[in-house]
Parts: C-alpha cells; structure tokens; sequence
C-alpha cells in the first residue's frame, strides 16, 4: 500500500510538473493579448511604461517562452526514446544557450501571429519600398501591411527597391487600404522608434 501511495505521489508530482509549462505559456499568452488590445487603443509612444512598449516586452516574453517550451519537449522525447538518445546531449545544449542569452529583439512576423497592426511595435529586418510620397513619407511594405513612415530617406531609392529598416517600427492609426499589383493591402500610419535606447532608461 505505501508503495502504490509513493507511486500515486510520484506521478502526480510528474503530471503537475509538465503542467506547469503549459500553464505558464497560456498565462503569457493572456497577458500579451491584453496588453496588445491596450496599446491599439493607446499607440502613442511617451517611454517604458506606454502601452506600445508593455505589449512589446509581453510579446518579447511569449516568443522566449514558446522555445523553451518547444526545446523541452523535445529533449523529455529524445530521454524517453533510445532511437533519439544522441539529441539529448544537442537539445540540452541548445536549451542552456538560449537560457543564458537574453531575449531576442521582436520582429512583424505573421507566423508568430505578430503581424503589423495599430499599437504593436517590431522590426523588420527587410522592407519594401512601395513608393515615395509628396510629403517626403515613405510608403513600405511590412509583413503584407503598407506603412506610411517619415525619416527612411528613400526620396532617392526607386520603388521597390528592398532594405533593411535598424530602428523599431511603431505601427498607428489605420489609413484606407493601398492597392499594391491590384490587390488591397491593410495600411497605416507609422513613425519610428529608438527602442534599444528607450528600454534601457530607468522606469
């Protein structure tokens, strides 16, 4: 009997402990989602602490979650099953490096289900440019999404021309959609942001 109570125990401990990864993944899930339907009734910029920013470090904090996740899965799977036995040593490594680096910067990227969109910020490591405006405004694409944005200095680049964008994107108001190659694309209006520099001042 106490043997079947140490067992009932043991699995019970096992069964919480693969528990509590999910359950912190769904809370950070929850939080960003929060946080990102209050930046897209904020999405103005002041510092740290503004909505843009919190859904920012919340997205930030769900992307580093879901890797370890995935890699910790994977490594319990390679323990479990002699044929994957030579991953483990692979998979523990990948898994130490990621937990001593710190988080990665947050790019628009629709797989993540972060697309462009009113009050969240990203960067993009490539861009398009659509088009320069009279206004001296750039129109580029970004993960489907038009942005119209000042201060790229593409008034010499020649539509369609592609490169690389170093500072964060705050994407803002919508503006109606821009036709590219006869099909309508979600647009809005974007300025940019030192986020590197912001994050770094005390709150």
């Amino acid at each position: 009997m106490r043997g079947v109570l140490i067992l009932s125990v043991l699995l019970s401990c096992a069964v919480l402990r693969a528990a509590e990864p999910a359950n912190h993944l769904e809370q950070l899930t929850m939080a960003a989602q929060a946080a990102r339907q209050k930046a897209a009734s904020e999405p103005v910029v002041h510092d740290r602490s503004s909505p843009p920013v919190i859904a920012y470090l919340a997205e930030q904090s769900r992307r580093r979650a879901v890797r370890l996740a995935g890699l910790k899965l994977r490594l319990a799977d390679a323990e479990r099953d002699a044929s994957k036995a030579e991953l483990a040593p692979v998979l523990k490594q990948q898994l130490a490096d990621l937990e001593s680096k710190p988080p990665e910067a947050v790019s628009f990227d629709a797989a993540y289900g972060y697309e462009p969109t009113t009050g969240l910020i990203g960067y993009s490591k490539k861009v398009r440019l659509l088009e320069n405006t009279t206004d001296g405004n750039s129109v580029i694409l970004v993960d489907s999404a038009a942005l119209v944005i000042g201060g790229l200095g593409t008034s010499q680049y020649a539509s369609g021309k592609f490169f690389g964008v170093e500072q964060a994107i705050l994407v803002g108001a919508p503006r109606a959609d821009y036709i590219f190659r006869g099909s309508p694309k979600k647009c809005y209006d974007a300025t940019l942001v030192d986020l590197e520099k912001l994050l770094q001042e005390k709150p």
